[in-house]
């Protein structure tokens, strides 16, 4: 677009993220880091004509960034584009400057992050991290954080004298020279006009002149209207959070975007609880409430509320008759749920700290009934009598059991014995059993791909009975033919009727009901009043009868033997998620068995709603499905209604019973749908910047693996950054600065994502999969390459393999969709919008004056699948070509789902050969190293010898010989955890670069007020021979192996080939053969001596 303003122009359509790194000296093309046509996540520089074009691809090899210098020299970094996300960073990813003074294509080293022991290898080696190098006159000006804070440093650009060409290490002489540093800020964004450098600072701009070497702030005043700030409403069903029923079942309480809502189902107006945005140090933060739940009485609810600057309890009164009280002073941590007595000013809390949490609502007093030091609790439900909570306690890091405490006396009983998992407790509202999930039932599947066996369900659910005389309920009870009347358990002919009435009860109809009912004024009268009318022989009495009837309503839990009465439901095993009671019957909801590769939802979406919610009928001994699809469920304290999530949806309905259809898919009474557009849920941007700021600084104190948080100050963290948040002006600058402050932990997996974004142009671009160039004398589009993947899976090859099509490389192009191309409209461009679609493409005939040819064929939504793939057969055929096929080859692109299936993909096809090599390049981490460590470590000690067959090895799938691993500077998380281990158990050698350092392990559980993520690094690897040492350092090859530029251009990759001979020589030192099978036993029938 013109520097005065005016439309923008789309220059690029390669369909994958693309960041501007500056011009060409002549100012006629951009140049910009893309990771397009490439399967990883590395990037490459390509430049593109200001006035449109087909880009090119730069000489440079990988890199993040790059300079110009004189006489066509240049500077390149790698790996590092902005050192402050991830400060003091010392991990293989660490920058990597490279420079061609003559831009002849010769390389050399300028400087780079530092090995363990110091100076070593070509170029100069800093104790820190180096990005983003610029060329002004003889020096390039680079940032560094090797003396502890991102600041800007020089060096010198021609090679010291002493340096071998063009790989020579560096002179001690040449020592970067620092120019300028702020002490409490990094250095970022730094540019040039090729005269002067201009960088940004906590928040501000400074202009930098190498002539006077000094900085000064650059004073620009910027009149904008801020529109990101502006406030708006939100969607309540896109950013629903909690849903609660009013103990009667008539009401919802819900929390939408940190906001607290309560509302009759259908009818009647909304209430909002709680301040939405309050006043802290002259900023306006807004306020996150959550967990909002019921209390007995239903006239107020119990929620958690940060606005003090911590979380606390609030009352509210649903009316807004008085004032929220809040409980502060109270050390609840940070709650996790939330669960309200049916009886009492109780509230039960679990906490970030796994313990299980008391508060006295009426003298403002929390006790601790337990801790769990293995891991969160494992749901928590108040029997209903009040007396007594249930819970699933993790008693060990495999097992769990369920726990019951009472309440009065603080008394823990174990209710069950551990067998794996014990969970999710609920009660059944006559007293009589507790249900909850268990994972008891070790039914193994055979695998069906290779010789394996797992337990794909393994959770059934369970009860105890409560009374050590009750029969079970699974054994019908013998009764008349056509008898309707209630059985054991179960309910009566009434109850439906009951039930419809109460399903119909508003808060306008319970009033009039109670009004007309002279035992409901007795019970809700003055009690003081009514004393000072009664003598006292008959208060006396009263008092008598009341505590009779309490104690009458008391459940009764025989303790003893307690264990021993459990009780399998007589349904089948799969994944059960939650279960719940009510009168006569049991409801649960499980999940069906899917793949792994595509169930990742990101943050913000839609929650999935594949869940089946099933009822147990006692009386019927029947189990029968009352919803398919659904994402959660709750039942009313009384457990006469029943609410369910369907994704972004809500729906109440009478406890179970099946919807029957009715009133459509539109909200009312008829349909049991809610109407969540009754919220209007106003948003202040700014205000929720400010509260996620402090949420996320919280949420790093509070999780952070080490209480100490590694000896970082976090409170003056928390004071440098905060300054910086009023200056914030939209989502995107509040997730830069997230990312920044979080970067002071100087650790891995401090991130941010998700979130609530401005609605991008979604004009999805459609994919070939396939490599063009223009040929201007043709008139046409050269097809120079077509990608080969699977042919069998359409979105994982170029869709120009389809049967009958016949392209071929060489052809030329001419259209898209009817659009004739020219060197202004690429096939890229002609692409847009068109993902997914059927395409027409014209192509020239091949022949002298044969007539233009027309194809079809279905465009990819992505490229990955066929570029990845291409890339590994191109390996395996390489390592099989180089070796006669004695070595086989795998890649393993993460340590995740697909991850896990390529490792078996590979593995299972290549493990009868001799050798093997493992390529960890690009491992993007996961969590399943050690599954794939336990198949590799497999020693062949036996065969299984058949007569017309090969010898199998026992155990199966066992590599005969040498293993050799690769990994590089991407190889990180996992993958870093997979290539140190690989070393330590040792397999073999690792070949390669030191990997990317990033070991501290995360299981995010909150999201921010807007749908966003952070994460907190939470657990922390150590290993026998170095300790904490391969977090912010990873682990270094046994055997390095550089790629540079000069590789990369030519298309070498001498990791793989040092992998590979390293292979051939370690089967020539050992020659793997097969044992000699030929002394077989002789059983033939002997002769008696004499």
């Amino acid at each position: 677009m013109p520097a005065l303003g005016g439309p923008a122009r789309r220059l690029t359509f390669l369909g994958d993220e693309g960041r501007v790194v500056g011009w060409t000296p002549d100012g006629a093309e951009i140049v910009f880091a893309s990771s397009h046509a490439s399967p990883f996540r590395e990037t490459s520089l390509y430049a593109v004509a200001a006035t449109g074009g087909e880009p090119r691809l730069l000489p440079t090899g990988p890199a993040a960034s790059l300079s110009f210098g004189p006489n066509g020299g240049l500077v390149i970094a790698r790996h590092t584009t902005d050192i402050a996300f991830w400060k003091r960073y010392r991990g293989g990813l660490a920058g990597d400057i490279w420079i061609d003074a003559a831009g002849d294509g010769q390389w050399r080293r300028l400087c780079a992050g530092a090995d363990r022991n110091g100076d070593q290898g070509p170029g100069l080696r800093l104790a820190g991290n180096v990005a983003r190098p610029l060329w002004l006159g003889e020096r390039i000006y680079f940032l560094s954080d090797h003396e502890g804070i991102g600041s800007l440093y020089s060096l010198p650009a021609a090679a010291p004298n002493d340096a071998p060409p063009p790989l020579g290490p560096v002179s001690d002489r040449a020592r970067p020279q620092r120019h300028a540093g702020h002490p409490e800020y990094y250095l970022r964004h730094i540019h040039s006009d090729g005269r002067r450098i201009v960088y940004s600072a906590g928040g501000d701009l400074y202009l930098y002149d190498p002539a006077e070497d000094a900085a000064r702030p650059m004073e620009i005043q910027l009149y904008s209207p801020q529109v990101q700030r502006n406030r708006r409403f939100a969607d309540p069903a896109r950013h629903l959070q909690h849903y609660a029923l009013h103990p009667e079942g008539f009401a919802v309480a819900l929390a939408s975007r940190g906001q607290v809502f309560s509302m009759a189902n259908w009818e009647g107006a909304v209430s909002q609880h709680g301040a939405a945005v309050i006043e802290v140090e002259g900023a306006a933060v807004a306020v996150q409430h959550r967990l909002a739940a019921w209390l007995h009485d239903g006239e107020r609810l119990a929620l958690v509320s940060d606005a003090a600057g911590e979380d606390a309890l609030e009352i509210h009164r649903v009316d807004g008759s008085e004032p929220a009280r809040r409980l502060a002073g109270l050390e609840i941590g940070r709650p996790m749920a939330l669960l309200p007595s049916p009886t009492g000013e109780q509230v039960a809390l679990t906490n970030h700290r796994h313990e299980l949490l008391l508060v006295d609502l009426a003298e403002e007093r929390v006790r601790v009934l337990d801790r769990s030091p293995y891991g969160s609790l494992r749901g928590v439900a108040w029997s209903p009598d009040g007396h007594w909570l249930a819970y699933g306690f993790p008693n060990s890091q495999q097992t769990s059991i369920i726990r019951l405490v009472e309440v009065e006396s603080g008394a823990v009983h174990d209710a069950t014995r551990a067998v794996l998992r014990d969970e999710e407790p609920a009660w059944d509202p006559e007293g009589k059993y507790l249900y909850f999930l268990s994972a008891r039932d070790f039914d193994p599947v055979y695998d069906n791909l290779h010789f394996d066996l797992n337990f794909p369900r393994g959770v059934r659910p369970y009860l105890l009975t409560l009374q050590r005389d009750l029969p079970s309920p699974f054994v019908p009870t013998p009764r008349p033919p056509g008898d309707k009347k209630r059985k054991k358990n179960g309910g009566d002919e009434d109850d439906k009727a009951e039930g419809e009435r109460h399903a119909a009860r508003t808060p306008e109809l319970a009033q009039e009901e109670d009004a007309a009912d002279p035992q409901q004024v007795q019970e809700t009268a003055d009690p003081e009043a009514l004393r000072e009318t009664e003598s006292p022989e008959l208060v006396q009495a009263g008092e008598a009868a009341e505590g009779q009837e309490e104690e009458e309503d008391r459940i009764q839990i025989d303790l003893d033997g307690i264990a021993e009465r459990i009780l399998a439901f007589p349904v089948d095993d799969a994944r059960y998620e939650q279960i719940r009671g009510i009168e006569g019957k049991a409801l649960f909801t499980w999940w069906p068995i899917e793949g792994s590769l595509h169930g990742d939802r990101p943050p913000g979406g839609t929650p999935p709603a594949a869940g089946v919610l099933d009822v147990y009928d006692f009386g019927e001994q029947k189990l029968d499905t009352l919803i398919d699809g659904l994402t959660s469920f709750e039942v009313s304290m009384d457990a006469k209604t029943l609410i369910y999530r369907m994704g972004n949806r809500l729906r109440t309905l009478r406890a179970g019973d099946k919807p029957d259809g009715k009133g459509g898919g539109a909200p009312s009474r008829q349909s049991g749908w809610l109407d969540l557009n009754r919220l209007k849920v106003a948003v202040q941007p700014a205000a929720e910047w400010a509260q996620m700021y402090r949420h996320a600084w919280r949420l790093q104190r509070d999780q952070f693996w080490s209480e100490d948080m590694s000896g970082i100050d976090w409170q003056r963290v928390y004071r440098r950054y905060w300054p910086l948040v009023g200056r914030i002006a939209s989502r995107a600058e509040f997730s830069d600065l997230m990312w920044e402050m979080q970067g002071e932990l100087g650790t891995s997996h401090a991130y941010e994502m998700g979130g609530d974004y401005k609605p991008e142009p979604d004009f999805e671009q459609g994919f070939l999969a396939a490599d063009f160039a223009f040929d201007a004398e043709a008139g046409g589009y050269r097809v120079t390459h077509i990608v080969q993947g699977d042919p069998w899976d359409e979105s994982a090859t170029s869709p120009l393999h389809g049967p009958g099509l016949e392209v071929a490389e060489g052809d030329l192009l001419l259209a898209v969709a009817g659009r004739p191309l020219s060197r202004e409209l690429a096939p890229q461009q002609a692409l847009v919008n068109l993902a997914g679609e059927r395409v027409l493409l014209t192509f020239a005939g091949r022949e002298a004056g044969a007539p233009p040819r027309t194809v079809t064929v279905k465009t990819l939504r992505s490229e990955y699948g066929a570029r990845y793939r291409e890339w590994v057969e191109g390996k395996r055929a390489a390592v099989h070509a180089a070796t006669e096929g004695r070595i086989g080859y795998l890649h393993i692109p993460n340590m995740g789902a697909a991850g896990y299936a390529e490792f078996h993909r590979g593995f299972l096809a290549e493990v009868t050969r001799q050798g093997l090599i493992v390529d960890l390049r690009y491992n993007g981490g996961g969590h399943v190293s050690q599954l794939l460590l336990e198949k590799l470590a497999r020693r062949r000690i036996g065969y299984d010898v058949q007569r017309w067959g090969m010898p199998e090895s026992y155990p199966v799938d066992a590599v005969l010989g040498p293993l050799v691993a690769i990994a590089n500077e991407w190889a990180g998380s996992d993958g870093d955890i997979f290539s140190h281990a690989f070393k330590l158990m040792k397999l073999g050698p690792l070949v390669g670069k030191r990997t990317w350092g990033g070991v501290i392990g995360i299981s995010p559980k909150d999201r921010l007020i807007d749908g966003g993520v952070t994460t907190q690094p939470e657990f922390s690897f150590w290993f026998e021979d170095v300790g904490w040492g391969v977090e912010n350092y990873g682990t270094e090859p046994d055997m390095e192996v550089e790629i540079t530029p000069e590789d990369w251009v030519a298309g070498r990759d001498p990791q793989l080939e040092r992998a590979i001979a390293e292979a051939l020589r370690r089967l020539a030192e050992n020659p793997p053969t097969l044992p000699d099978f030929s002394n077989r036993p002789r059983l033939g029938l002997p002769s008696l001596p004499g």
